[in-house]
Formats: C-alpha cells, structure tokens, sequence
C-alpha cells in the first residue's frame, strides 16, 4: 500500500508538493481506509465518506436497540480532527497546486468529510442531549449541526459535478 500511495501523490500533486501531501495523503488513508474498523464496507470508496461514516453507525447498533453514544462521539470527533489536519497541511500547497483540479477535487471532497463528521458529531450529541433531557445541549449540538449541513450545502452547491441539474435539463 505504501508504494501505491507514494506514486499515487507523486502522480496527482507532482514532486514539488510531494513531501506534504504525502503526509496528507497518509492521514486520509489511515483516518478512512485502514482496517481498524473504518473499512467495514470496503465497497464504499474514498469519494463517499459520508456514506461510509453512516454505515459505521450502523454497524454499532446492538440487536437491544442501546447505542454507544460517547463511541460514535469519539470516532466522529477522531474524523473531524484528522480531516482538519489533512485539510491544513494541503492549504500549504495551494499556490503550487492552483492549476491541478485533482487538488481542487480532492479539497472539495476532504472539506465534505470534515464537514459531515463534524454533522455527525454533534447529531449525536443532540441525540444524546434529547436522551439526557439536557435541553441545552440538544439545542446547542443541534444548531451546530445545522450550521455544520449549510456550510457542507454551500461548498457542494458550488460544484456543478454535485448536481443533479442534468437530470431535469433534458
């Protein structure tokens, strides 16, 4: 694997930015693709984290219905951090990177994560605010949530391979 994504950064961001964004390129790899639990459904590629982070909800649902709040809690929390570093660390290429749209698409798709991580975070969080009648919090994690959605609506909205418009251009 190591060998792939070597030529794999050196393929898409070219010599020059290959010190850091194979460092990037590591931190995804290792948040969503490793098998220490984030590769259940190996049939789910990179592009479609989020699905991918739904269905690692899922698989932690018991048969009892109980959920493992503070699991969910700290797998998205452990997302969000590490796609706000992929994020960060990528930033630093960005003049030497402004012509690639492999980058810009890679951007696109990292910010998609970390913002629907940080949409998953605190939809648990409120849920578990709503379970604990702590009013506070439900209404705290769930205005983060919503903020979390339109700022992901708006990153996608500006994309025309994220719409649907073709569909009804006919």
């Amino acid at each position: 694997v190591g060998k792939f994504l070597d030529d794999f950064t050196l393929t898409r961001y070219g010599r020059e930015s290959y010190p850091t964004m194979r460092k990037v390129i590591q931190i995804v790899f290792d948040t969503f693709h490793k098998s220490d639990g984030y590769s259940k459904h190996p049939e789910i590629t990179g592009s479609n984290l989020i699905l991918r982070m739904i269905y690692k909800y899922y698989d932690r649902l018991p048969h009892n219905g109980t959920v493992d709040l503070e699991g969910y809690k700290s797998d998205f929390m452990i997302m969000v951090n590490n796609t706000k570093k992929a994020l960060q660390l990528a930033l630093q290429e960005k003049d030497r990177q402004k012509d690639n749209p492999l980058y810009e698409n890679d951007m696109v798709v990292w910010d998609r994560a970390y913002l629907g991580a940080n949409v998953c975070f605190y939809m648990v969080d409120a849920f578990e605010g709503f379970k604990n009648k702590d009013t506070a919090k439900l209404d705290y994690s769930g205005k983060k949530a919503i903020e979390y959605l339109n700022r992901l609506e708006l990153l996608l909205s500006r994309r025309s391979d994220y719409s649907l418009r073709y569909m009804f251009d006919y």
